[in-house]
């Protein structure tokens, strides 16, 4: 999977202040489509000080349709600033109240065959959201 074979389907968007620095927070979702295909979903947040907080990315890939086993379903969380990106674990608190998908942590990507699946997926929301542009990430 190439990221450049991968369409970033922009959806909602949503502006609110940021409760540390009063600075505009937006927070995005979409889909993510390879080749004509759904593969997965994401949620993107970020500030307009991008020096005080980082972009989170939220990757959901698996069989996300009504009814489907939360075993099924995956999300990973992923921190990018301009010196690169770094996969994060879900803390404690995010994983306890989830009953929708299960936590992949940065243990369960590295070195997995999926990792290479989901840098591309990262890279082309990166790449190709509108929404990120003047990020510069």
């Amino acid at each position: 999977m190439r990221w450049e074979d991968i369409s970033v389907i922009e959806q909602e968007t949503e502006r609110t202040p940021c409760d540390c620095c009063r600075k505009v927070t937006t927070f995005g979702a979409g889909e993510l489509l390879y080749t004509g295909e759904f593969v997965g979903w994401f949620s993107v947040k970020f500030s307009e000080d991008p020096e005080s907080h980082s972009t989170i990315i939220k990757v959901y890939v698996g069989d996300w349709s009504d009814g489907a086993p939360v075993d099924t379903r995956w999300g990973i969380s992923v921190s990018c600033h301009s010196e690169g990106c770094t996969l994060l674990d879900w803390g404690e608190e995010d994983q306890k109240n989830n009953d929708l998908f299960t936590c992949l942590n940065r243990a369960d990507i590295l070195g997995s065959d999926f990792a290479a699946e989901l840098w591309a997926m990262v890279d082309a929301i990166i790449m190709k959201d509108s929404r990120l542009k003047e990020l510069n990430l």
